[in-house]
């Protein structure tokens, strides 16, 4: 949302702060947590709020004073710039924009886009106000604090708090209330379909409710009959026989569970169901991550690391290569199938699951962008796990914004020289090899080498 003036942006902040638990609330759509039902309807949001620098926005009195407080973390060297400040609402660290941060995970597009529009256009309308020199009462942020905590309770069940009427508003009428507000902002920015659907989305409730009562069904209709046995390490491991068949060993030794076929656009069937091998792929992970992570997962997070004999384990099982074709030493899995694994090891630890696929975006790279030589020093070691592999992308300047990044690769008599600086590398002083995202062209995304994937233990370009 840009607002050029940073004094305009600032009031219009401190404003727009007072509808953020609206937005969460119809937002919500985290009710699980651990294999458990955690009570609230947002616990995504709980999670993030044990980091710093995080939740509603402070009242801030100007631009200038804005500045002021985040100069006095960089000098202490606590952050590197405002793009480490995390609140529900902030300037931009590099536009001229305020980046709304409160909104769960939106399963369904139609709600992600029903969201932005409504941010937009209540902006919009807070600007409105401000050019007829009016503006919206401000509250403080201990007041807003509590529809914050009755948002990602409940949702929209229970209604937030009208401050000014002094009462507990339910949701369709703040609907209501919110559209007349918008209506002419919704038209002047011609979305006003998608700022109508508001209405619908009080009346079908949140994602969060739609989960529990899915969560309800499936516990009153009890398990499904099902055929299980051990997980195999031929599913995933190269000794094993060929791949087609691993395959057909998985089709005879699972019976597996199919979800219904739904219609989607046009009227064209839509099935969600898992392939048998993809199911075989995700129990097998689930289960290895049950046996072999999870019983020590807490005391490994204590101490800080992952145990490096944890890995051929892993890489037994064909995870080590998880992006790599066949004929590099990988098993060529899809990248659905890699989330059905990340997702399977996440239940035992995310940690470990987050470090797994860093590494195969690793192997990925290697395999789809170097040349044969390359290949042939990297990756190897990559799918046994004898070396440990993480990329280099995030910057002080430009943040994870591969596009935007500085670092540059230029060839000179000794080959290449890397110049610029990295930042937050996941598994820095752990991982073996280090993959650099850098620059080889002109500025910009279109440039004529706008990214190039350097192998940077020795300096070495994944085209040598």
């Amino acid at each position: 949302m840009g607002i050029p003036d940073p004094a305009q942006r600032i009031d219009l902040m401190n404003q727009l702060a007072y509808f953020l638990p609206h937005l969460l609330a119809l937002s919500a759509s985290s009710p699980f947590w651990l294999g458990g039902d955690s009570g609230l309807a947002s616990y995504r949001t709980t999670v993030f709020g044990d980091m710093p620098r995080t939740g509603l926005p402070p009242q801030m009195g100007s631009w200038d004073e804005f500045e002021r407080s985040v100069q006095a973390l960089t000098d202490l060297g606590i952050i590197e710039d405002s793009s480490k400040i995390w609140w529900d609402l902030r300037p931009s660290s590099k536009y001229p924009t305020l980046e709304t941060r409160i909104c769960d995970a939106c399963p369904r597009i139609e709600d992600a886009l029903t969201l932005a529009a409504l941010i937009q256009t209540t902006l919009r309308m807070l600007w409105r106000l401000s050019r007829a020199n009016q503006r919206w009462r401000q509250y403080e942020p201990f007041l807003l604090a509590e529809n914050r905590w009755r948002a990602l309770r409940y949702g929209t069940t229970e209604g937030l708090i009208d401050f000014g009427a002094g009462r507990i508003i339910p949701f369709d009428q703040i609907a209501d209330d919110w559209l007349g507000l918008i209506a002419q902002d919704a038209d002047a920015l011609d979305c006003q379909p998608h700022v109508a659907r508001l209405r619908d989305m009080v009346a079908h409730g949140t994602a969060a409710e739609a989960q529990r009562a899915v969560h309800a069904r499936a516990r009153q209709a009890g398990p499904t009959p099902t055929t299980r046995c051990a997980p195999s390490p031929a599913i995933l491991c190269r000794s094993s026989p060929a791949t087609s068949d691993r395959l057909q060993h998985c089709r005879n030794i699972w019976q597996l569970n199919t979800c219904s076929i739904q219609t989607g656009p046009g009227g064209l069937p839509m099935d969600f169901a898992l392939t048998e091998e993809q199911q075989a792929i995700f129990d097998m992970a689930r289960d290895f991550g049950a046996d072999r992570i999870a019983p020590h997962a807490q005391d490994w997070e204590r101490q800080g690391t992952i145990p490096r004999d944890l890995w051929p384990d892993v890489a037994a099982l064909g995870l080590g290569g998880i992006f790599v074709s066949e004929d590099h030493g990988g098993t060529g899995l899809s990248r659905l199938d890699g989330t059905l694994v990340f997702e399977a090891l996440s239940m035992a630890c995310p940690s470990v699951a987050s470090f797994l696929s860093i590494h195969n975006m690793c192997g990925g790279m290697i395999d789809k962008f170097g040349t044969d030589q390359a290949r042939d020093r990297w990756l190897p070691d990559l799918c046994s796990m004898t070396r440990i592999f993480s990329y280099c992308l995030t910057e002080p300047g430009s943040g994870s914004d591969a596009a935007a990044l500085r670092t540059r690769a230029d060839r000179d008599d000794q080959g290449w020289r890397l110049n610029g600086t990295k930042a937050f590398i996941s598994g820095g002083g752990y991982s073996d090899v280090y993959v650099a995202m850098v620059r080889s062209g002109g500025d910009g995304p279109k440039g004529s080498a706008p990214s190039s994937s350097r192998t940077a233990r020795r300096a070495s370009p994944l085209g040598a």
